[in-house]
């Protein structure tokens, strides 16, 4: 990706996601080898580009960051449906016999602030399969 000053980048960081843009780097962060852009974030967005809430700061795109960058929100959404995807197979996955589904919700959260929506939804898909019931 090319780290043009005043582009427009899409982002997640921290289980949310972001609008932002590239903004001018100063002298001494010029000089800093490993820092490849200053990146300007002022907005909080859903899966679709609409605004949620501002949130703004500042963060160095570095060699070796591990924040996802995309150049348009469509990349960012198609990232983030693979990675929920791929979480709920992998925790599909954990879950073979009974007791391994009996076990699944006292490894995970279920409900409450912090719900792993992912694990909500391979343990509802693996309930139907194995004991055929709707939760």
């Amino acid at each position: 990706m090319e780290y043009k000053e005043g582009k427009i980048i899409y982002f997640t960081a921290y289980g949310m996601f972001y609008r932002g843009h590239i903004e001018k780097r100063s002298e001494a962060e010029l000089r800093d080898e490993n820092i490849l852009a200053s990146l300007k974030w002022d907005m909080a967005i859903d899966l679709r580009g609409n605004d949620i809430c501002v949130m703004s700061g500042t963060s160095y795109i570095t060699k070796d960051n591990e924040m996802k960058m995309f150049e348009t929100v469509e990349e960012l959404a198609e990232y983030e449906q693979k990675r929920i995807d791929a979480t709920i197979v992998s925790y599909r996955k954990e879950m073979q016999t009974v007791t391994d589904i009996l076990n699944f919700p006292l490894n995970h959260i279920l409900c409450g602030e912090d719900t792993d929506y992912e694990a909500v939804t391979a343990y509802k898909e693996r309930v139907k399969e194995v004991f055929d019931v709707t939760l």
